[in-house]
């Protein structure tokens, strides 16, 4: 790492823990939304609630690419998450409505469908383990991108593997890869650690204190690896520059037709980062997470 940290603005992601689930304002008292503040700079919050690892491999790269071309110096922040979760595309709903999104698989609800419902009855303990690796791949596919072009990172995990049975195959037959993330510059203590000694909300999330605890190390961890911070006003992209629509909700926006009824990738249009990018009251709206 450079001594000069030089920053136009902090780009964080991760899961509900990250986005800030069961606090009444994230936007404001989230970790993220307090190390931007510390920091001075704008922030863009990749997270969403139940987000896996393979969401946010994907939307870091999305986001990467797209903000790439502004010439601007970001510090990207990544808190990794259950490997369990994963997934899927689905383009019809149970009832037959076009959907055209990216769907969670976590375990079978009362709406799940039926191919969430395949998925999760196929799932052995040998996959398992499969997504486990899978985990460490996505993190050191970002690590190696934001490596090759010499951006500034910080990584940890908030949600490690606790099966004793995963961890060991992990580190019978992944051990290289583990240990390249875990000595990487970039890693952090891990998130859970910091606060398993905070009460949590009703949710099972942190709550304002915990919150504060993690901005506070982040914070310190910054200041401790770099000499000096730079803040630099560049322009940069936000969430709204990677929305992709899909074809059916252009249709119903030409045809008139109102698709935040037709939309569910709640992403979106219930996500409160977005909310407040776009300039709308997020607190007089049923967002995402809201406790």
């Amino acid at each position: 790492m450079n001594d000069t940290l030089k920053i136009s603005h902090l780009v964080v992601n991760g899961c509900s823990f990250t986005y800030g689930s069961g606090i009444a304002n994230p936007v404001k008292d989230s970790w993220s939304s307090l190390v931007a503040k510390k920091l001075g700079v704008p922030l863009v919050n990749l997270s969403f609630p139940g987000m896996g690892n393979d969401r946010m491999h994907r939307q870091t790269f999305n986001y990467f690419y797209k903000d790439l071309y502004n010439d601007n110096h970001p510090l990207y922040i990544h808190a990794y998450t259950q490997s369990f979760r994963r997934e899927i595309y689905e383009s019809k709903n149970s009832d037959s409505s076009l959907i055209q999104a990216y769907k969670l698989v976590a375990d079978i609800s009362a709406n799940a469908s039926d191919l969430e419902k395949e998925i999760i009855l196929n799932t052995d303990d040998y996959q398992l383990c499969l997504l486990e690796l899978q985990k460490l791949q996505y993190w050191a596919s970002i690590n190696a991108l934001l490596d090759t072009y010499k951006v500034d990172h910080l990584t940890t995990d908030y949600m490690p593997q606790t099966d004793g049975e995963i961890y060991d195959w992990v580190n019978k037959n992944c051990y290289e890869l583990k240990t390249e993330i875990e000595t990487h510059p970039a890693k952090l203590r891990n998130f859970d650690e910091i606060t398993e000694s905070i009460s949590k909300t009703r949710c099972q999330h942190e709550t304002e204190e915990g919150h504060a605890l993690l901005a506070d190390y982040i914070y310190n961890q910054i200041v401790k690896r770099y000499k000096d911070i730079q803040v630099l006003k560049e322009n940069y992209s936000k969430l709204s520059d990677i929305l992709i629509e899909s074809p059916n909700v252009k249709h119903l926006k030409k045809v008139g037709v109102d698709p935040d009824h037709n939309l569910l990738d709640v992403t979106w249009k219930n996500n409160v980062y977005y909310l407040n990018e776009i300039g709308l009251d997020y607190k007089a709206i049923n967002w995402i997470g809201k406790p």
